[in-house]
Formats: C-alpha cells, sequence, structure tokens
C-alpha cells in the first residue's frame, strides 16, 4: 500500500527543556496521516546512537519541525528543522530549484522560453528561488470595461469571448508601460508557456504560481483564487492582477511578475482539459 513517510529530527538542549546536559531526538512516521512509531533516543552531549530502523536525515533538516520535548512540554515549532516529506518516488513533494531543472531537463515540465540563467551570477538575475521559478509579464494585458452588461455563466458562448467583446486589449512596451491604477483589474499572462505533460509516466506535476513578495508590498495582487496549474495543462498563464495600494503601479513587458511553485501528483490520471486548454491571450482563447 502507498504512503507517506515523514521524519522529524529534533535536537533539544539541556538543563533548557531537560534538566540535563542531554539531547534529545524523536523520529516521528507517518502512515497516511495517522502516527503509527514514535521513536525517541536520549544520549550525552556530543554522541550519536543507532537510530534503528529509523533514518536521520541530517542534511536536510533545516527548514521546519514539530517535536515534543521529553518532560511533556508542549510541542515546540522548531524553525531550523525540517520535516522530511516523501512521496512514492522518492523525491519531495514540492520540487527543489535543481528538482524543477531536471524536471525541465526532462520534459516532464516545459517552461519556453527557458528561465535563464540557472545558477546565480554577480552580472545578472537568477530567476531560481530555492523551489520556485520566477515568471515573466507577457506584452499585451485586457483592460475589462465598465458598461451595461454582466457576466452570467448560464449565457451561451465561453467565457474568453464574453470578456474579450468588453474589453480593451493593449499593449505594452518599455518605453510606453501601462499605469495600473488603484483599485483597478486586469487580466495579463505569462511570457512563459508552461506545459505540465501526462505522458511521460508518474509521478505527474501540477503547479501553482503565486505573487512575489516585493509587488505584493506595493499592494498589487498578481492572482486571487486561481493559483492551480494541472497536470495536463499547456498555454500561457492568465494572471488576474489588481492594484490594491494607494500609489499606480508601473507594470513593463519582461518584468519578473509571479513565481511558479512545481509539485508532484500521486497516482494515475485521466486528462479533462478546461476551456482554457493551449490559451495565448490574457482572456484565454487560443
Amino acid at each position: 500500500m502507498a504512503h507517506l513517510r515523514i521524519i522529524c529530527l529534533s535536537m533539544h538542549e539541556g538543563p533548557k527543556w531537560t534538566g540535563s546536559n542531554t539531547l534529545f531526538h524523536t523520529i516521528i512516521i507517518l502512515f497516511k496521516g495517522d502516527f503509527v512509531n514514535h521513536k525517541r533516543w536520549r544520549g550525552t552531549r556530543g554522541s550519536r546512537r543507532d537510530l534503528g530502523n529509523g533514518t536521520a536525515h541530517w542534511r536536510q533538516a533545516h527548514a521546519a519541525c514539530i517535536v515534543e520535548a521529553s518532560n511533556g512540554f508542549p510541542a515546540l515549532w522548531e524553525p531550523e528543522l525540517a520535516p522530511i516529506v516523501r512521496s512514492e518516488s522518492g523525491k519531495p513533494m514540492i520540487l527543489s530549484n535543481i528538482e524543477i531543472q531536471r524536471a525541465m531537463d526532462e520534459q516532464r515540465l516545459v517552461i519556453e522560453p527557458a528561465p535563464q540563467p540557472r545558477r546565480p551570477r554577480e552580472d545578472q538575475y537568477c530567476p531560481y528561488d530555492t523551489h520556485a521559478v520566477d515568471l515573466r509579464l507577457h506584452d499585451e494585458i485586457a483592460v475589462p470595461q465598465s458598461g451595461p452588461y454582466h457576466y452570467d455563466a448560464m449565457e451561451p458562448g465561453t467565457l474568453s469571448e464574453l470578456i474579450a467583446r468588453h474589453s480593451e486589449r493593449v499593449k505594452l512596451t518599455i518605453s510606453s508601460p501601462f499605469s495600473l491604477q488603484p483599485h483597478q483589474f486586469i487580466l495579463a499572462r505569462t511570457l512563459e508557456r508552461i506545459e505540465l505533460p501526462v505522458d511521460k509516466g508518474t509521478p505527474h506535476l501540477a503547479a501553482r504560481i503565486e505573487g512575489k513578495s516585493s509587488w505584493a508590498r506595493c499592494g498589487l495582487m498578481v492572482h486571487f483564487t486561481s493559483p492551480t496549474v494541472h497536470p495536463g495543462w499547456a498555454g500561457s498563464l492568465t494572471l488576474e492582477m489588481i492594484n490594491l495600494g494607494p500609489m499606480a503601479f508601473v507594470l513593463r513587458p519582461g518584468m519578473h511578475i509571479a513565481q511558479l511553485i512545481v509539485e508532484e501528483v500521486r497516482g494515475e490520471i485521466f486528462p479533462n482539459p478546461s476551456e482554457f486548454h493551449d490559451q495565448s491571450t490574457p482572456e484565454g482563447s487560443t
């Protein structure tokens, strides 16, 4: 039976928690979300004992781990320590930057044009964060216009056609950017085309598109309620953008506008493409 395993490693030094100069290491194995094995060992400072069939992933214990103090103290959040969450394939469920690049090399993830450079350089920005990759803004946006009409999901025709009929298409250039006013809503799209093929075997990949913290500090929402990119998707990604800040926000083509987080999907799937599949406009038409 398939299962996920979470291994947590904690290191508590006495006397803060234990009243003695000891290290407590906790290993927790989860099976389908339930605690089925809870192993703890104690050793003197600097010692190292055999953990039995529990595996301590020392090199990867760096993010966050919930552990329990041996003397009954409440669970403690350790920001420097990490649970190691692995899927059936043995790879992390959320892909690191190196795993993103490996998936691109294996054509399990297609990003065109491919983000460059792949490693940080002194003279060039690297779009690969530790577990995400930046995407850029395309040079065309759609500005929905107000008027005596409404959106009705039951009306005939596609949503992309309805939006296009009541929107103004604007072309951006470096010398002629778009000034997004406070509380103004537009539709944009990524410069990159994203593909998540489902014919490369398991594990299949899905993704989430998120905003960038630097733009969020200015009040810019790059998307809302629709971050998911499903397995089998092909096309650019629409950005539902609104300026919630007090000042206008200048949009220029090619600017790093969002980030893509890639994750594995457990099990087989059947295709179910949306009406926006293979889209090439901000409104969602092909």
